[in-house]
C-alpha cells in the first residue's frame, strides 16, 4: 500500500470530523483582523507614541499610545481604543488604496464561508448516520461524502479567494504617499506589499518613525481552514473516483460512534429554540456603556480626578440604567440602578422605537412555540392531529421562520445601526449636561473616545469619556434561531427525506408525498389557520399593536420662557398721638399680583408738631408680618425708629427663592412649565403696624402732642408664564 492509499484510508475519520475543526477555525476568523497597521516614534531606541489599525471586514480597531498622556488615561488603560467603520480607519485610508473594498471582498467571502460551514455543520449532525455517510439506493455518487466533498470544494475557492484578495490588494500605498515617501532625506528603508514598511530616521534628534502592516491573524488562520477544507473535499470527491475504493479505518477509534450520537435530537433542537427565544424577551438586546474620568485643577497642576461608569441595557420590554450620581453631582458620588420603561428615558428618543417594535413579534414567537411545544409533547393533541412530529414541527418551523425574516426583529441590526448615532452623539441621563461623543454615526456597535476642557471658576475641568455600545444577549439569542431551525428541520426532515429519496429511487414507495386526508381534517386545518394568522400577526402586527407612541419617550426641546411682570405699590400717611398704634396692609391676592416673589417696605417717621423751647426726639415702634409659612430670610421684621424733624426712613425688602428654567429639555411647553418651582411663595396678606413713642420739651410749654408717619409697601410677581420652542 503506497502513501496515497494509505492516505486514503482515513478519508471517511476526516468527511466526519473536518466540518467541526472548520467550525473552529471560522469562528476564529470571525474574532481577529485580517490586516494590521502600526505606526511607531522612537525617541533614543524607547516608543514614546505608537499607533495602531486592526482591521476587521466590518470595522476597524484603532488604539493610539502616547507615554506623555499614559498617566492621564490609566482609567483606559493607558491608550485610546475607538471601534470604527474601516473608511475611518486611521492610517488605512490615508495611506493605502482601495482598503473600504478589500474590507467588503472579504467580509462578503467570510459571511459564506460562515454559513456554508454551519449549513454542512448542522445538517451533517442532525442527519447523521454513525458517521459513515449516508447510502441512497445503491449509487456511489449519493453518499453524503461525496455532497460534503462537493460543498468542501467550493468552500476552499471562497477560502482561496479571500486568501489571494488580502495577499495581492492590501498594501498598495496611494501614488501621493509614495512619492513623498520616496522624496524623504530621512527615509532609512521602504518596503511596499502586503508585508511592508517605511522606517524614517533622524540622527540629530535620535527620533525614528516607522510605519508597518502586514496581514494578521484571519489571512493565517484562512490558510490553515483552506488546508483542512481542501483535505475535506478530497476525502468527499474521491469517493467518486473508481479505483480508489480501499478499506477505511474507523471513523471512530473503537469502531462504534458514542451511544448518544445515535438519539433523536428534536426535542435538544426545540428545547434550544424555546431557551433562545426566552432569552430573546429576558435578556437586553442592546448595551451602551460610557467610562468618564473628571480632572479638576485644584491649585496650579494639582487636579482632583474621579472616575465615574454609566450603562444602559435595553429590552424590547425594560430598560436598565446604572448611573453614578457623582460625575453631575460631583465627589464620589454613588451607583444607582434604575429600571424602567421607555417613557422617561428621553436619551433614547430615537433607540426606543426600534426596541419597542420588537414587543409583538417576540410575543407572538412564544405563542408560535408554545404550541409546537403542545402539538409536540401532549399526547392528546398529536393524536388529534395525527400529522407526524416531522410534519408538525416544519409547520410551526415554518411559522416562526416567517416572523423572524419578515418582521421587525429581521431589520433590527438595520434600524440600530441608522437610528443609534442620533442618541449616540450626545447621550446622556441629563439632558442639560451632555457632552459630544464623535465617531458614532452608522455603527451597529463601536467604540468612541472623546474629550473636552472647560473651566469651573479660574480652574480647568477636563473631562474624557469611553463609550462602547452594540448588541448584546437577547439579540445573539435570536440570531441562533435561523439555525436551530435548521438544525430541528434537518434532525425531523432529513432522515426522511432521504428515506423519501431511496424510496423513489429503487420504486419503492408505498404512499403519495402528500397525503391530502391526512392534512384536510379539521384540527389540523384550525392549526394551519392558528399558525398562519400567529405568524401574520407576528410579521406584521395590526396598526394599534404595532402603536408604540404610549410607551416611546417624547421627543424633547429645549425652550424660552417668556412672562408678564406684575406689581402693586401703596403709599399712606398718619399723625399718630401717643401710644396710637396704625396698621398699613397689602393683599397680593387682592390686588392680582400672581406669582409674588418680593416684598418692599419704607417708613418714614417724623416729628409732627414739636415743643417751643425744647423738645426731645419721639419715637416710632414697628412690627412687619408676612403671610403664615413665608421666610423672609434676612429681612429685618421689627424696629424702633428715632424720628427727626426732615423724617428719618428706613427700608428693607424680602426675595422670594424662584427657580426658572432656563437649559432644562422638555417634551411639550406645559412640562416645560411646570419645572417652574416658587420654593418659598410670597403670596398673602403683607401687613406693617406701627405705634408712636411722642416726647415733648422740658417746660410747660414744650408740648408734643404727635408725630408724622408714612408707610409704603410694595409687592412684584411673575404671572402669565409661556415658553417657546427653540430652532
Amino acid at each position: 500500500m503506497n502513501r496515497w492509499e494509505k492516505a486514503l484510508t482515513f478519508r471517511g475519520r476526516i468527511a466526519y470530523f473536518a466540518p467541526y475543526v472548520l467550525l473552529l477555525l471560522v469562528a476564529a476568523m470571525n474574532l481577529v483582523p485580517f490586516a494590521e497597521i502600526k505606526s511607531t516614534t522612537e525617541e533614543d531606541g524607547e516608543v514614546v507614541s505608537s499607533s495602531t489599525v486592526k482591521l476587521h471586514p466590518d470595522h476597524a480597531v484603532n488604539v493610539v499610545y502616547s507615554e506623555y498622556s499614559e498617566e492621564e488615561l490609566e482609567p483606559f488603560g493607558g491608550e485610546v481604543t475607538t471601534k470604527t467603520s474601516v473608511l475611518d480607519g486611521f492610517f488605512a485610508t490615508t495611506f493605502f488604496d482601495g482598503v473600504p473594498e478589500l474590507a467588503e471582498s472579504v467580509n462578503e467571502r467570510l459571511n459564506q464561508v460562515t454559513f456554508w460551514v454551519l449549513l454542512i455543520v448542522i445538517i451533517g449532525f442532525a442527519a447523521k448516520n454513525r458517521g459513515k455517510g449516508l447510502q441512497i439506493g445503491t449509487a456511489s455518487f449519493s453518499d453524503r461524502r461525496a455532497i460534503q466533498g462537493a460543498v468542501m470544494a467550493f468552500i476552499s475557492v471562497l477560502l482561496l479567494l479571500m486568501v489571494g484578495s488580502i495577499f495581492s490588494d492590501f498594501g498598495s500605498l496611494k501614488e501621493e504617499i509614495r512619492e513623498d515617501i520616496e522624496d524623504d532625506e530621512d527615509l532609512a528603508s521602504f518596503n511596499e506589499g502586503a508585508w511592508g514598511a517605511i522606517v524614517q530616521e533622524t540622527t540629530e534628534e535620535g527620533i525614528d518613525n516607522a510605519v508597518k502592516w502586514s496581514p494578521s491573524w484571519m489571512f493565517y488562520f484562512a490558510l490553515l481552514t483552506l488546508f483542512v477544507s481542501l483535505a475535506a473535499a478530497v476525502a468527499g470527491l474521491s469517493t467518486l473516483i473508481p479505483g480508489l475504493d480501499v478499506d477505511e479505518v474507523p471513523v471512530w477509534p473503537q469502531g462504534e460512534a458514542p451511544a448518544f450520537l445515535d438519539k433523536d435530537f428534536t426535542t435538544a433542537w426545540f428545547g434550544a429554540a424555546v431557551i433562545a427565544v426566552l432569552v430573546a424577551v429576558i435578556a437586553p438586546w442592546y448595551s451602551i456603556d460610557q467610562t468618564w474620568t473628571v480632572s479638576e485643577e485644584t491649585e496650579p497642576n494639582q487636579f482632583d480626578n474621579s472616575t465615574h461608569d454609566l450603562g444602559w441595557s435595553l429590552n424590547p420590554f425594560y430598560t436598565v440604567f446604572v448611573n453614578d450620581t457623582g460625575l453631575f453631582n460631583g465627589g464620589s458620588g454613588e451607583t444607582d440602578r434604575e429600571f424602567s420603561g421607555y417613557q422617561d428615558r428621553y436619551e433614547l428618543e430615537s433607540t426606543a422605537p426600534v426596541l419597542l417594535g420588537l414587543r409583538w413579534p417576540l410575543v407572538f414567537s412564544l405563542l408560535m412555540l408554545a404550541g409546537w411545544g403542545t402539538a409536540h409533547f401532549w399526547p392528546k393533541a398529536r393524536d388529534e392531529l395525527n400529522l407526524g412530529k416531522e410534519r408538525t414541527g416544519l409547520v410551526f418551523v415554518a411559522g416562526l421562520a416567517f416572523i423572524l425574516a419578515l418582521s421587525n426583529i429581521g431589520e433590527f441590526k438595520e434600524s440600530m445601526a441608522s437610528e443609534v448615532g442620533a442618541d449616540l452623539v450626545e447621550i446622556s441621563p441629563m439632558l442639560n449636561s451632555t457632552f459630544t461623543h464623535f465617531g458614532v454615526q452608522g455603527l451597529f456597535s463601536g467604540q468612541s473616545f472623546s474629550s473636552d476642557v472647560d473651566f469651573n471658576g479660574d480652574n480647568f475641568v477636563y473631562t474624557r469619556a469611553q463609550m462602547t455600545w452594540g448588541p448584546s444577549f437577547g439579540f445573539y439569542a435570536v440570531s441562533t434561531l435561523p439555525w436551530l431551525f435548521l438544525g430541528a428541520f434537518s434532525s425531523m426532515m432529513a432522515p426522511r427525506f432521504l428515506e423519501r429519496f431511496s424510496e423513489e429511487w429503487d420504486g419503492t414507495v408505498d404512499e403519495p408525498l402528500f397525503d391530502r386526508e391526512r392534512w384536510t381534517v379539521k384540527p389540523v386545518v384550525a392549526t394551519l389557520v392558528g399558525v398562519l394568522l400567529i405568524s401574520t400577526l407576528g410579521a406584521f402586527p395590526i396598526s394599534s399593536l404595532n402603536d408604540v407612541s404610549d410607551a416611546a419617550p417624547a421627543g424633547m426641546y429645549q425652550w424660552s420662557l417668556d412672562w408678564t411682570s406684575t406689581a402693586e405699590d401703596t403709599d399712606e400717611s398718619a399723625t399718630l398721638v401717643d401710644g396710637e398704634s396704625r396698621t398699613f396692609t397689602i393683599n397680593s391676592v387682592d390686588v392680582g399680583i400672581g406669582n409674588t416673589t418680593v416684598f418692599f417696605y419704607f417708613i418714614n417717621c417724623g416729628e409732627g408738631s414739636t415743643g417751643a423751647v425744647t423738645d426731645n426726639p419721639d419715637e416710632l415702634q414697628y412690627v412687619v408680618s408676612p403671610p403664615a409659612g413665608v421666610d423672609t430670610g434676612g429681612m429685618v421684621l421689627s424696629g424702633t425708629i428715632t424720628c427727626s424733624s426732615l423724617g428719618t426712613v428706613v427700608n428693607d425688602y424680602a426675595e422670594a427663592e424662584v427657580y426658572l428654567p432656563s437649559e432644562e429639555y422638555a417634551p411639550d411647553e406645559a412640562t416645560y412649565l411646570s419645572y417652574i418651582e416658587f420654593l418659598t411663595p410670597f403670596d398673602g396678606e403683607w401687613s406693617v403696624e406701627v405705634t408712636a413713642i411722642v416726647e415733648g420739651g422740658v417746660t410747660p410749654v414744650d408740648n408734643d402732642p404727635d408725630l408724622f408717619v408714612q408707610v409704603g409697601l410694595s409687592l412684584r410677581g411673575y404671572d402669565g408664564f409661556t415658553a417657546e420652542q427653540r430652532d
